[in-house]
């Protein structure tokens, strides 16, 4: 039964592998009790996998008595963590999980400790317990016989400090292949939006998604769909984002996850802000608050806030925006996070600009200032890029637009996109018509074939200001779609057939034949062989940036490589597997 429960773990029959599982345990002798324990707490790490926390419930707490071995009860610490979370920032429980991790490494227990390690690095990165207990986790990581390069070091790293192991990460990363994962590369996969985005990962990205949605582990879903989501919300993919955030809510209502439900809504709120939908953004931004304000979710709280002064600024509400950033740089404010608020430090800045509240920012933003020897996240460094010609004074403004356009930003099109309109609307203001259009025509296409509606409209607005004409930026037709519209659309694009679709997605195949019957005429096509096309992201003509090497050479476009052809990678590695 042992043997017949693992093989269906691995060919991702989960329910079979609980029931095998119990089944070798109710069959073992009862003056074993540690074999037996064993097994009933591997049928209830599987339950928990399977989103059945009542079951997996029911078989702890008939392993609890019958355990004594210290790898048992760090196991069942674990399934406890799971079913009874608690607070997140505790600093007590974080010290319990490290303590337990240290025992397991002396115990020769490498692969349990690292799920004590990460299951507290989460809790730290959830809501910040200070330095001294982090310091204490770090110090009980330091420990891991690994290498420096270990993907499970690596992904708990990314929890607790971003910022020492975000180019450890992206390195790494850079080196998985979707058809050669296992679960501590899929972990690694996962935890990259904690560094960075990057269109390289998402294939990687997609691949561990996809196997978890096959093996049926609903419980890790929520936490991996948000993920994704939030990393292609930084790459303006909403073809990835939107659908990957519905996913994660609904799955996260049905295990019961709140906090990545929160999560999850909150990259909803950021998707429909950015796209200008303001009322949808709020929303969003409160169903999510009310489910983490009473347990202090600092990162949620921090990313509601992000949202809301994104969204604040889309609108042209620069004071409000303001406000609502400012939020996330006090410490006593329970949005706070000590490494996610640094991510808002460009948007602050923005906002500033626009309501003569430079110096408080520049306050603010020195504050936050790595020092010379400090190891710098991605997000972070983006923030600062852009942040720079905003705080600049009058006379250096310049040089720091030019300097920020210079910096490598395609992996980051919304932000170009916003510095090309404001860089280009610095110059009207001060009369440099011309030289103002190409910086402005660039943001308006970049702004249209990402859907970035409120900029694209404000980006035509100013060209209309130095005399150039332009039509009103339209949402494409893929918009009208509902999230799992869009993903079911997708699927059909990529080849799978209707049964094929329903299996991956949970639902039954007449389902998807009435989804598919409604998204036709929404995208006015008549057949599947036309969705790829209806699908296709506009990337043919935006630029990602200009030569800015020489004044009033500020018209020449460098192509922007286009996303689809990576998604199309993506799917293909995804359903070779």
């Amino acid at each position: 039964l042992e043997l017949a429960a693992e093989s269906a773990a691995r060919r991702g029959a989960g329910t079979a592998s609980v029931a095998a599982w119990e089944q070798a345990a109710n069959l073992t002798p009862r003056a074993d009790r540690e074999r037996r324990a064993g097994r009933l707490l591997r049928a209830a790490e599987l339950a928990l996998e399977l989103g059945r926390p009542e079951q997996a419930r029911e078989l702890a707490g008939s392993a609890e008595p019958l355990s004594s071995a210290p790898s048992h009860l760090a196991r069942l610490t674990l399934i406890r963590e799971a079913l009874s979370p608690g607070v997140p920032g505790d600093p007590l429980r974080v010290r319990i999980l490290a303590d337990l991790a240290s025992e397991m490494i002396d115990a020769g227990q490498t692969d349990l400790s690292f799920r004590l390690v990460l299951a507290a690095a989460v809790r730290v990165w959830s809501a910040d317990p200070g330095p001294a207990t982090r310091d204490y986790l770090s110090a009980a990581m330091a420990r891991l016989p690994v290498p420096p390069d270990d993907p499970r070091l690596l992904a708990a790293g990314g929890f607790v400090d971003p910022a020492r192991y975000g180019d450890l990460i992206t390195r790494r990363i850079a080196g998985l292949r979707p058809d050669q994962l296992d679960a501590a590369a899929g972990e690694l996969a996962m935890s990259i939006h904690l560094v960075g985005a990057d269109q390289t990962i998402n294939a990687v990205q997609l691949a561990v998604v996809d196997g978890a949605r096959r093996e049926g582990k609903l419980t890790a879903l929520p936490r991996m769909a948000t993920q994704q989501t939030w990393n292609a919300i930084a790459l303006a993919d909403w073809q990835v984002a939107v659908p990957a955030a519905d996913e994660a809510v609904r799955l996260a209502i049905e295990t019961r996850q709140p906090m990545w439900q929160a999560a999850a809504m909150t990259g909803q709120a950021m998707i429909a802000g950015m796209r200008g939908d303001d009322t949808d953004a709020e929303r969003l931004a409160q169903h999510a608050e009310a489910l983490v304000l009473p347990a202090r979710i600092s990162a949620v709280l921090c990313g509601i806030q992000f949202a809301r002064g994104v969204t604040a600024i889309a609108a042209g509400r620069y004071d409000e925006a303001f406000d609502q950033l400012r939020r996330v740089f006090d410490r006593a404010d329970p949005s706070y996070q000590a490494v996610q608020s640094t991510w808002a430090l460009g948007d602050l800045a923005e906002a500033a600009t626009h309501t003569g509240r430079v110096a408080e920012a520049r306050e603010i933003g020195a504050a936050f200032q790595p020092g010379e020897l400090d190891s710098v996240a991605p997000w972070t460094r983006v923030a600062l890029i852009y942040a720079a010609p905003f705080l600049a004074e009058d006379d250096a403004a310049e040089a720091e637009f030019r300097r920020a356009l210079a910096a490598n930003l395609v992996r980051w099109p919304a932000y170009r996109a916003r510095l090309l309109l404001e860089y280009g609307s610095w110059l009207r203001r001060r009369y440099r018509v011309a030289q103002a259009r190409g910086p402005l025509r660039t943001a308006r296409q970049v702004c249209v074939a990402h859907g970035l509606l409120p900029w694209a409209e404000r980006a035509r607005r100013e060209l209309r200001a130095t005399g150039e004409a332009g039509e009103e930026p339209r949402a494409p037709q893929r918009i009208s779609l509902s999230p799992q519209e869009l993903q079911i659309a997708q699927l059909a694009a990529g080849g799978l057939s209707n049964r094929e679709i329903a299996e991956r997605l949970y639902l039954s195949h007449r389902t998807v034949g009435s989804h598919l019957y409604r998204i036709f005429p929404k995208l006015g096509i008549t057949s599947r062989i036309q969705l790829p096309s209806a699908l296709a992201t506009a990337d043919a003509s935006p630029a990602a940036g200009l030569d800015l090497s020489r004044e009033g050479r500020s018209e020449a476009l460098v192509t922007e490589p286009g996303q689809a052809g990576l998604r199309d990678v993506a799917r293909a590695g995804v359903d070779r597997q």
